[in-house]
């Protein structure tokens, strides 16, 4: 039994042709959803939704995030002017205003960013697929006079799909727009974000370790109700955005699914406000809590190596242990799913290293199967068919 054989080749290629195609038959309507599903789960979300002790997670102090509410213009200009007293650092605003609304709104909303020392307002990026551009939508001029602005959008957070990495920064007419997060961190700590581009990355992982509980959080009517107890503020970085009517009542409106939701496969609800997301961002900049992960040609590599030595191991059992061979598979193919699942857990939880292999787990399904099919039938119909063939080629003895 050779290592190296025509076989293992054969039986590799043909996984790895499986795994390229197989999530085609997915886009059928009725399996669309089932395909999202599947594609969205990452084995590593376990990790932070489950495996990470959050109870151990430092409330983050620089960061405190503010409750817009459903309020109008006129009554989130009063909120602005209310925390503003108290001299955070800073000010951003997760929040929109892209129409003109009057001026007894637009107006009290003009003069309160106006009196904020440094003043960050969202935009968002709007991919035209027809003309191959990306436009950059800001709020209006009345308001953005007084702001440096960021994009807010995240990677994949379309179709509800987890939102798990961040642009640190896109092109728009050449010109370089940072996110809303990375502009909030450069403005209040620039030694930060320097870290971050000279990782030279074009997406970042986040580095999941926080939600409302971990961040001092006041709610929309506390404002006003509190007006004057709000000291800790200063010197901090204050964010406004939405998280709900109020902080106890769930909306899925700008709510996204992220790997900290507790119900990793089959998720029934968005478990993270996007300004929450902004939060954690901002947090691993300012921490410098970087997650490293292997390029994807390199993971490609390791797949196509990983899936031949699997074929390998299948040949060599057969051929040496050949009355227990069903038994013994089936025991390699846990073994090796544990061991896939150990270090992926491992590299993630003690050094913030991602690997995914996700893939692997596919090759492990149906690697028993492609081998007892090849050697089986496959292999043994084509040698009998080449051999009838060739037969008819032999000459005649006289």
């Amino acid at each position: 039994m050779r290592f190296l054989s025509f076989d293992n080749i054969i039986t590799t290629g043909v996984i790895l042709l499986i795994l390229k195609f197989f999530f085609v038959i997915f886009q059928i309507d009725f399996l669309n959803q089932l395909n999202n599903q599947i594609q969205d789960f990452q084995i590593n979300d376990i990790v932070f939704s489950r495996l990470k002790d959050k109870n151990a997670v430092e409330p983050d102090t620089n960061i405190v995030i503010v409750n817009i509410g459903e309020l109008k213009r006129d009554k989130i200009a009063e909120q602005i002017n209310i925390i503003n007293r108290f001299e955070p650092k800073m000010i951003a605003l997760d929040v929109a205003f892209s129409k003109v609304k009057g001026d007894e709104l637009d107006k009290p909303l003009a003069e309160a960013l106006s009196k904020v020392k440094t003043l960050v307002l969202v935009s968002r990026l709007s991919y035209d697929k027809d003309r191959d551009e990306i436009n950059l939508m800001k709020s209006i001029p009345l308001f953005t006079q007084y702001a440096q602005c960021g994009f807010a959008n995240f990677i994949d957070e379309e179709d509800f799909r987890t939102v798990r990495k961040f642009s640190p920064r896109e092109y728009v007419n050449k010109d370089p727009v940072m996110a809303f997060s990375v502009k909030v961190a450069e403005l209040y700590y620039p030694p930060a974000v320097k870290k971050l581009f000279d990782r030279n990355n074009e997406s970042e992982i986040i580095y999941f370790e926080r939600n409302l509980n971990k961040y001092r959080v006041i709610d929309c009517e506390e404002v006003f109700s509190k007006r004057d107890g709000f000291g800790f503020v200063k010197g901090k970085i204050v964010l406004f955005g939405y998280l709900g009517p109020d902080v106890k009542t769930l909306s899925t409106e700008d709510n996204f699914y992220t790997p900290m939701n507790s119900n990793y496969i089959g998720k029934s609800y968005p478990d993270m406000y996007g300004v929450v997301v902004h939060a954690n961002i901002i947090s691993m900049l300012l921490n410098g809590r970087y997650i490293n992960a292997m390029p994807e040609i390199y993971v490609l590599i390791l797949t196509i190596v990983l899936a031949y030595l699997t074929m390998a191991a299948f040949s060599y059992l057969r051929y040496r242990f050949a009355e227990a061979y069903e038994s013994l598979s089936l025991v390699f193919i846990l073994a090796e799913s544990a061991f896939f699942f150990f270090v992926m857990f491992s590299l993630l939880y003690y050094f913030n290293y991602y690997l995914n292999l996700k893939n692997m787990f596919f090759v492990l399904a149906i690697s028993e199967m492609i081998s007892e099919s090849y050697f089986g039938s496959i292999k043994p119909l084509t040698k009998r068919v080449i051999d009838k063939i060739g037969s008819k080629f032999k000459p005649t003895k006289m």
